[in-house]
C-alpha cells in the first residue's frame, strides 16, 4: 500500500451532497466517509469511501465532533470544501 495522500474535494450545489459521515471526537475515531450515493455530487465530485477528512470548509476536523462536522456540512451555502487523506 502507498503512502497516504491528501487531497481537496470541492461539491458545489448546495444540498444534498450525498454522503455519509461516520466517526468524530466522541468515539474517538476520526471523521470518515461511511457511504456514497451513486450518481450524487459526493460522487461526482470524487469523494471516496473510507476517506478521512481532514477539513471541512477550512475548519480541522482534528477533535470535531459528528454533530460539529454535521452542522458545518449543512451550513454550506452552495460550495463545499472537503480536504481529506486517502
Amino acid at each position: 500500500m502507498g503512502a497516504e495522500e491528501e487531497m481537496l474535494i470541492t461539491l458545489s450545489g448546495g444540498a444534498p451532497w450525498g454522503f455519509r459521515l461516520q466517526g468524530g471526537s466522541e468515539q474517538k475515531r476520526p471523521l470518515q466517509v461511511s457511504k456514497i450515493r451513486k450518481r450524487s455530487k459526493a460522487c461526482r465530485g470524487g469523494l471516496w469511501e473510507n476517506d478521512v477528512l481532514v477539513s471541512i470548509n477550512g475548519k480541522s476536523c482534528a477533535g470535531l465532533s459528528h454533530a460539529t462536522a454535521m452542522q458545518i456540512i449543512d451550513s454550506s451555502n452552495g460550495t463545499l470544501n472537503i480536504r481529506v487523506k486517502r
